[in-house]
């Protein structure tokens, strides 16, 4: 789903500056999705910057998708990435490093990820500075 995202946006891997991950926090959900964002991502020089929300409203089931998109549009147009703080730091099994404090929000599109049980499995793309998204 994030190469089809990437594809359907027309942009390249290149072009996404921030990964809000879904890091459910469960092994099996974890490893899927590190593998699909290295894979998806193996062609850039430099990993994008990852935070992830799930560590601070848990499962929400059905709504995760809307209330994280709400709550990281929200956090960047106030000026910041969240910080996933002791989450996935520097040298853990995933290869994939979670944001340890609050940055400015870069430009260029942001890739969202909601990956939930049953197969319900989106990437969404969006320009938060344009109010645009594509998916």
């Amino acid at each position: 789903v994030i190469t089809s995202a990437l594809k359907n946006a027309s942009i390249s891997p290149n072009d996404i500056s921030v990964i809000k991950c879904h890091g459910t926090a469960t092994v099996g959900g974890d490893v899927a999705e590190a593998n699909g964002m290295r894979r998806a991502f193996e062609s850039v020089k430099e990993f994008p910057l990852c935070s992830a929300l799930k560590p601070f409203m848990g499962h929400t089931l059905g709504a995760c998708g809307l209330s994280e998109f709400i709550l990281f549009c929200g956090a960047a147009q106030q000026g910041f990435i969240p910080a996933t703080k002791g989450i996935a730091e520097s040298g853990n099994e995933l290869a994939i490093e979670l944001n340890q404090e609050l940055k400015e929000p870069p430009s260029g599109c942001y890739l969202l990820n909601y990956f939930g049980f049953g197969g319900n499995n989106t990437s969404l793309v969006a320009d938060l500075y344009a109010g645009d998204s594509h998916g």
